[in-house]
């Protein structure tokens, strides 16, 4: 389901550079409604409160970037919530981890757009694909049997 909800924003910060609020305030939502349901359905134990702190560990990231985006406008204030949403979800090292990935795959196709003159060094680039791009490949390789 993230990674569905990851391509819908994909598609949208391509296609506008932006992300709609109401996009994120539904995977917001829908982030504290899973997490509600999890607490319900598996009952009050110690265990519960270790996945609640771990999903607003979770999040730090995506608030650190969020964070960051307020005082440079190299990174968009959605793409600090998304990642909080994704990493509310998982965890702090996975956040991490996509945040890294989706930089890499992001300055990989920079350079090579720069090479072939289609953009510059100062053309803002849609974040978000990268970031499901990641996810997709993360998820891919947590569940497989291939390590290295």
């Amino acid at each position: 389901m993230m990674f569905i909800y990851l391509s819908i924003l994909s598609v949208w910060d391509v296609k506008k550079r932006e992300l709609p609020v109401f996009l994120l305030i539904c995977g917001g939502l829908a982030v504290i409604l899973y997490r509600i349901m999890l607490s319900i359905i598996c009952g009050p134990s110690s265990e519960q409160l270790k996945a609640w702190i771990a999903a607003l560990l979770g999040a730090l990231p995506g608030l650190l970037l969020t964070v960051l985006s307020y005082y440079t406008d190299k990174i968009g204030r959605g793409d600090g919530i998304v990642i909080m949403i994704v990493g509310a979800c998982e965890n702090c090292t996975f956040a991490a981890i996509l945040i890294c990935m989706a930089c890499i795959f992001l300055t990989v196709v920079s350079v090579i757009l720069m090479l072939f003159r289609k953009v510059t060094r100062n053309t803002r680039m849609p974040y978000i694909p990268f970031v499901a791009l990641a996810y997709g490949l993360m998820k891919i390789y947590e569940g497989s049997y291939i390590r290295l």
